[in-house]
């Protein structure tokens, strides 16, 4: 899936030096727009979403093991796949294309020799349109 495509999100973690140090996150497809996805092959058996942490961020950075993508309210419109590549990637399942704005968390743990040192939260949009 290319950069861009309407079911892939890049997510670019920067930091810049200092006391603390400055995390930078960086989402390429915000909002998440899902029209002309579908909902799979056969119909309903859920077309593939995925957020992908971008290899060039910085290092140390996964999704959280629990939680790493929370779409709020998702009912039986999507159906949770998990992480996967090594807590680098996420996936999601859309089952019903409903024309209801979903919001959603991507929760990311920066872990340095072994141990979480830090944990973020960001609150996007999925714009579920047929």
């Amino acid at each position: 899936m290319a950069k861009g495509s309407n079911n892939l999100v890049n997510i670019t973690i920067s930091e810049e030096p200092g006391v603390p140090p400055t995390t930078r996150v960086t989402l390429d497809n915000e909002p998440l727009r899902l029209a002309g996805l579908g909902t799979g092959n056969p119909p309903g058996s859920g077309a593939q979403i995925q957020w992908v942490i971008d290899p060039q961020s910085a290092d140390g950075w996964a999704f959280s093991s629990t939680g790493g993508i929370n779409i709020k309210s998702a009912g039986s419109a999507f159906e949770d796949g998990g992480l996967q590549a090594g807590s680098k990637r996420y996936i999601w399942r859309r089952k019903v294309a409903d024309s209801q704005d979903y919001a959603y968390s991507i929760s990311l743990t920066k872990t340095v020799s072994g141990a979480a040192t830090q944990k973020l939260v960001i609150d996007p949009t999925i714009i579920n349109q047929p």
